[in-house]
């Protein structure tokens, strides 16, 4: 998914670059810097953001733990211990 996305920003960089003419002497090379930066940004950005989503849903799980055991669940507790 990374690899995907990172191609993806590469992409659109280096479209942008293209597209907007801000690179001065060679367009090519003005294409790839920014495609590079862009598909570094975008990898950063996602790997940043599943950081967050995993922490937000670890601590779902704990809260939903503790609401089960709250309730005195066992049977319940039992069940998702076996799968």
């Amino acid at each position: 998914m990374l690899c995907c996305r990172m191609i993806a920003g590469f992409g659109s960089g280096a479209a942008f670059s293209l597209v907007s003419g801000m690179t001065q002497g060679n367009p090519l090379m003005g294409a790839f810097s920014t495609g590079t930066l862009f598909a570094l940004l975008q990898g950063a950005f996602y790997q940043v953001v599943t950081q967050c989503i995993t922490q937000h849903t670890d601590m779902q799980e704990e809260a939903a733990g503790d609401a089960v055991l709250a309730l005195d669940a066992r049977q319940y507790t039992q069940f998702i211990d076996s799968l």
